[in-house]
């Protein structure tokens, strides 16, 4: 049904449609749903009711307007998405200059997959003389989605490598004297807040394939970090993690603009060139689209994570067992120059024993502000993202050693990056963060300040 000849077919079997006689105009109103109603019960009987109304009334007036447009809201929200197409494929016959009529027949292809049709009548809306600034935008936020849609087999990413100080680079405690099971010990250096500077390099890869069905694919991601200190050799570390999935347009269930992913996850890491984690799980992610400018996702992943010892950390097996997170985020773009984004979440790690397993909620607001540079005919803005945050942990059981309370935790963190463009692909990140946690056990509260440069490549 795509391209030029599928409109012309289109078109020949919508006029076919069209005229057919008065006295089958209420079987063709109460055509079988093609995508699940979004009406139930009492509300949907009385839209198909309302409907052979309208389908009579155009019948006698096929031009009118605001009873087609009624007829193919009607047919939508009952699951009749062609006949919807039909109604308004008839309607624009008649007022082909009317955006309004291009726009809604846009969105019904788009919701039936036929992203040529679609995309065709998106550029016709936006360029009809009635088209307002609202609806080019909208046209042209639907044409960007379907571009990502149809590209095929596609990889896209990002390299970033740089240097970052900080105050806390181990994560110590600035109290030397603390109490021990209600015993002062005076800690060593080695448990003291260090600073540091460090080197690191970080990357991300993401493939998509297209099934060509339905706007179903497949997505591979793969994510690495690695970071070398000056001094603190024993926090060097490195991780990768990989995600690989289908992903399935829900828009066969009737739910518009979303999708379902389902991924297989694997990861590892290591500390001071041994191995210290093992990761294997499993997640699940719902996107949905609520408008050109607002995305949000819910998700939800496990993971089991098996913990080795080492010669520097012989009790961490301790620490293995199952960690689940269920979140959701949300990304609203205010104006071309301003986004806000949230995050919330809530997460469950077991292990073995008690005092290693918690449980864990955050929350995230963020802001994206984009100017213009002082270099005139810079082709990208220049960006500055900020975000604040605070986590909250519950550990299962006291450590004895230490308290006969259990460990209770409180996190704030903020952080600011400045991105610069260099040049159509490689920009330059300026960070400044901070870190304070608070916990009634003595040697886990700290805080830290970071700064970092970076450079980062996009492909």
């Amino acid at each position: 049904m795509a391209g030029a000849g599928g409109r012309l077919a289109l078109a020949g079997l919508t006029a076919l449609l069209a005229i057919g006689a008065a006295g089958m105009a209420s079987t063709m109103a109460q055509a079988a749903s093609n995508v699940t109603p979004q009406l139930q019960s009492t509300a949907l009987t009385a839209a198909e009711s309302r409907r052979q109304q309208l389908f009579a009334q155009m019948l006698s007036d096929p031009g009118n307007v605001a009873v087609t447009l009624e007829y193919a809201k009607l047919s939508s929200e009952v699951g009749d998405l062609e006949g919807a197409v039909s109604a308004l494929e008839r309607l624009a016959i008649f007022a082909p200059e009317l955006g309004q009529i291009k726009f809604e027949l846009g969105v019904l292809y788009l919701r039936l997959a036929a992203y040529d049709l679609a995309a065709s009548d998106f550029k016709a809306a936006a360029e009809a003389p009635d088209a307002t600034p609202d609806m080019k935008a909208r046209a042209a936020a639907f044409l960007a989605g379907i571009d990502r849609q149809t590209a095929g087999d596609k990889l896209t990413g990002a390299i970033v490598l740089g240097a970052q100080y900080q105050t806390n680079a181990n994560g110590g405690t600035d109290n030397r004297l603390i109490e021990l099971g209600g015993i002062p010990v005076t800690l060593s250096d080695s448990a003291m807040a260090s600073p540091d500077t460090n080197g690191f390099i970080s990357g991300n890869l993401h493939y998509s394939h297209d099934l060509a069905s339905q706007g179903d694919r497949i997505d591979a991601d793969l994510a690495a970090f690695g970071s070398l200190y000056a001094q603190l050799s024993e926090i060097d570390t490195a991780a990768v993690e990989a995600r690989l999935g289908p992903v399935f347009n829900l828009q066969r269930f009737g739910i518009a603009h979303s999708t379902l992913g389902i991924y297989a996850i694997g990861g590892a890491m290591e500390v001071q060139q041994s191995p210290y984690r093992y990761t294997l799980g499993a997640g699940a992610v719902v996107t949905a689209d609520f408008d050109p400018q607002t995305q949000a996702h819910v998700r939800l992943e496990y993971r089991y994570e098996d913990f080795i010892n080492s010669s520097a950390r012989p009790t961490v097996s301790q620490m293995t067992g199952n960690r689940t997170r269920l979140s959701t985020d949300l990304g609203h773009a205010v104006t071309d120059w301003l986004g806000l984004s949230a995050v919330l979440y809530g997460e469950r790690k077991d292990a073995s024993v008690g005092f290693d397993a918690d449980w864990e909620a955050g929350a995230t607001l963020g802001t994206t502000i984009r100017f213009k540079g002082p270099v005139a005919d810079q082709a990208r803005p220049w960006s500055l993202d900020m975000s604040v945050g605070v986590i909250e942990r519950e550990f299962d059981a006291p450590n004895t050693s230490m308290s006969t309370d259990r460990r209770h935790d409180d996190e704030a963190n903020a952080q600011a990056t400045l991105t610069v463009p260099i040049g159509d692909t490689w920009s330059g990140l300026g960070t400044v963060a901070y870190r304070k946690v608070l916990s009634n056990y003595d040697i886990y509260t700290l805080d830290d300040i970071s700064t970092s440069l970076a450079v980062m490549k996009k492909f």
